[in-house]
């Protein structure tokens, strides 16, 4: 009964000014805006945020990107390699956030420690497929409410509040990625409302 179209920002613009002229007509049309092309402008947005704050020196010293490609890059002008970058810095930097916060797990110890144990067996046995299993377990709730909480603490330094955000923008790019390949599409609606205020804090409005 209806019909899905998805198109980049410029074509969506457009073709929404035509279905508002003629709604009638157009009423089982739903537009939707492209999620490449919206990843795309995220990605921008987290590049201009965090590019000179010390992301272009730790990607270029690190060896993950050369000098002369580190600020296509970072302005997502190659989307493949920007989305590996975002994804290798993140995972980097959740391990620090764990090592750091490790002590305040205290008061969720045996979860802790059930965590550690089926992360363990995961990696030994290579059963990769268990991990969706292991974020779903009581543990991994309790251990990450406790890390989350640790973070969120209004005692951290400034710095380390503005390099908390780029886990915050990263986080939610792959959530918006992977709702955009497994089709859930409630998940990309919120992830895009979540998305705006970044947009308009960096000059992404026609976003």
């Amino acid at each position: 009964n209806y019909c899905m179209i998805t198109a980049d920002q410029a074509v969506y613009a457009k073709a929404l000014e035509v279905i508002w002229a003629h709604q009638a007509e157009f009423s089982n049309v739903v537009l939707r805006l492209g999620g490449f092309h919206t990843a795309c402008a995220f990605m921008a947005a987290i590049g201009k945020r965090f590019a000179d704050a010390g992301l272009q020196d730790l990607l270029v010293e690190s060896g993950i990107v050369g000098l002369n490609a580190v600020k296509a890059v970072v302005t997502c002008k190659h989307y493949n390699r920007a989305v590996r970058v975002h994804k290798l810095v993140f995972e980097v930097m959740m391990q620090q956030c764990w090592q750091a916060n490790e002590p305040t797990f205290s008061r969720a110890a045996a979860e802790y420690d059930e965590l550690k144990d089926q992360l363990s067996a995961v990696r030994s046995t290579g059963a990769f497929e268990k991990c969706s299993d292991i974020c779903e377990s009581p543990a991994f709730k309790v251990v990450f409410a406790s890390l989350e909480e640790a973070m969120g603490a209004s005692a951290a330094p400034p710095m380390a509040v503005f390099w908390l955000t780029y886990l915050e923008m990263v986080s939610l790019l792959l959530q918006f990625i992977r709702a955009t390949r497994t089709k859930n599409w409630p998940l990309p609606l919120a992830c895009f409302r979540q998305m705006l205020k970044w947009f308009h804090a960096y000059d992404h409005c026609n976003y």
